[in-house]
């Protein structure tokens, strides 16, 4: 066989391969294993009861749900919507898987405080990276004006184990969500602008945690230092972060609480910031 003859087959077996590669097609099986969960967007408060303003506000949840391969999910998250948190359980979560890997979800929740159920929530679904990464764009929510985008990153394919001890060390810190200008002044009206901040803590069993960070809200900067924090894991790799910080330019203190996923075996963990909705994200930078 001439060389160019035998160079033309080989690489019109490489395109023939890598069309078959391809045009794999999906299923069901490739959304399996356990998933973070982290949806943000915006809802008009007015919707959610009697009392609150028709203001469009932004809107965070964070959990894990596990998704079995066959259609079926399940799981829970905490939620915030514009700074009123709750805690929600999925119910009758059922998913649809495509050959072009695209697909359906649907779904109610069901509020663990209230026993409110809402819904049945609609997503259209996009399966990338061979099922390891899942982005969802809510298209029905029965009764609520809501723009919502869900992100789905597996974490596991099985159940895992976590405890307090894998968080432990010094953690880069760093955020972009929303503030309520109450909180800035109370004299203001609802409002939300945004938030952003970036910071460095250290995070020891036995020791006090430590930290400093500076923010920008609604175009304030604000240098904090914290002041006190306490951290539960639970043993599916969910749990809550309760922290104080006090603001160095004028000594004011804030509290906040908010549910936290545990990943890479505490190499990173994610925070929900209830009050002021917004994803934390802590990194380990260095050697405990």
């Amino acid at each position: 066989m001439k060389p160019q003859v035998k160079s033309c087959l080989t690489l019109a077996l490489f395109f023939a391969f890598a069309a078959i590669a391809w045009c794999q097609p999906c299923s069901n099986a490739d959304f399996r294993g356990v998933y973070l969960f982290q949806t943000s967007g915006h809802v008009n408060m007015k919707d959610l009861g009697p009392g609150l303003p028709d203001l469009l506000a932004p809107m965070a949840g964070l959990g894990l749900v596990e998704y079995d391969g066959n259609g079926n999910a399940s799981g829970r998250f905490t939620g915030t919507w514009g700074g009123i948190a709750g805690t929600w359980e999925f119910v009758d979560f059922k998913y649809t898987v495509n050959n072009d890997c695209t697909g359906t979800a649907e779904y109610k929740a069901k509020s663990l405080d209230t026993g409110q159920v809402i819904g049945p929530d609609r997503h259209k679904i996009l399966i990338l990276e061979d099922g390891n990464l899942v982005r969802c764009l809510m298209v029905s929510a029965p009764g609520r004006t809501i723009i919502n985008v869900t992100e789905l990153r597996r974490v596991a394919r099985g159940r895992r184990a976590c405890d307090r001890s894998m968080i432990h060390g010094p953690y880069s810190v760093h955020y972009q969500g929303w503030v309520n200008a109450q909180a800035l002044d109370p004299r203001q009206p609802a409002s939300f602008a945004p938030a952003i901040g970036l910071g460095l803590g250290r995070i020891d069993p036995d020791s006090p945690v430590t930290g400093t960070a500076t923010h920008i809200w609604g175009g304030v900067r604000i240098d904090t230092e914290t002041v006190s924090a306490s951290l539960k894991v639970n043993a599916d790799c969910t749990g809550t972060m309760e922290h104080t910080i006090r603001n160095k330019n004028i000594g004011a203190l804030i509290t906040s609480k908010g549910p936290l996923v545990v990943l890479n075996n505490g190499e990173q963990f994610v925070v929900l910031n209830a009050e002021a909705p917004a994803f934390v994200y802590y990194t380990r930078t260095g050697l405990p």
